[in-house]
């Protein structure tokens, strides 16, 4: 027979009558049907921004273990780099699913986010995997059938890196600096080569003064000199990149002054 689920999760062995502790994961389970607001492996994040912090009650966890999985509300964007510190357990990097330490903008506030820890991360100090709901498995120039591109929130930063592994097209933040922009063409860990021809578009919209500037590293123009974007005030301009794997440079073009 089955004892009410109550708390700690017993099963009382039909034919010896002995009681035996169900495991933790089947205990969290049971728990989190019975009660999903106290016992589940979904947390609020309390962090800063980079940093995110979540405290879940009912895990009863004392360390991180390949596989184990949590759902996050995302409290801030991030603008680089970031972290996560589950149950106090230790802080630990995060990264996206092809191995990058996660770029400016994959985690956006109010978002709830799966991280799935992975001890091979770090060279061996262990991080967490993050799937996002902006991330849609766009690698080596190939959107995966199913798949829908859609774009990518990038906040405005004066240096503004375009990573082509998060997707093929970009909404950057309204210009409100003067701004560098730069590509990853790096292969992410166990991934797939930039493909010959991939092409990007990012959206670079100028704020209600207008006038902002943007230099341009590691792409080629026609004719040899970069272009340069509208500067009237909130004008809407679209960057076009294509990749040429013989020479691993960017081909650009500016489309400018959408109305």
């Amino acid at each position: 027979m089955t004892r009410p689920v109550t708390g700690l999760i017993i099963f009382e062995n039909n034919s010896s009558n002995s009681l035996v502790n169900l495991d933790y994961n089947f205990s969290l389970l049971a728990n989190a049907i019975n009660d999903p607001g106290s016992s589940s492996n979904y947390g609020v994040d309390s962090g800063t921004t980079n940093t995110v912090i979540v405290t879940i009650s009912g895990l009863g966890l004392s360390s991180y273990s390949d596989g184990q999985t949590y759902a996050v509300k995302i409290a801030n964007n991030n603008t680089a780099a970031a972290t996560l510190n589950i149950n106090a357990l230790g802080t630990k990097n995060i990264y996206d699913m092809q191995g990058n330490a996660v770029a400016a903008g994959m985690l956006v506030a109010g978002q709830i986010c799966n991280f799935i820890y992975n001890s091979t991360l770090n060279a061996g100090s262990g991080g967490f995997n993050l799937y996002t709901p902006n991330y849609y498995g766009f690698v080596g120039g190939q959107v995966l059938l199913g798949t829908e591109t859609v774009p990518y929130a990038l906040p405005f930063n004066t240096n503004l890196v375009i990573d082509a592994y998060q997707s093929n097209v970009f909404e950057v933040g309204v210009l409100t600096a003067n701004f560098t922009l730069s590509l990853i063409n790096s292969a992410p860990v166990g991934g797939l080569a930039i493909s010959n021809g991939q092409t990007i578009l990012v959206w670079l919209v100028q704020d209600a003064t207008g006038g902002r500037v943007a230099t341009w590293t590691g792409i080629k123009w026609p004719g040899g000199s970069a272009q340069t974007l509208s500067t009237s005030a909130n004008a809407i301009d679209l960057l076009t990149l294509t990749y040429r794997n013989s020479t691993g440079f960017w081909y650009g073009n500016v489309m400018k002054n959408f109305s």
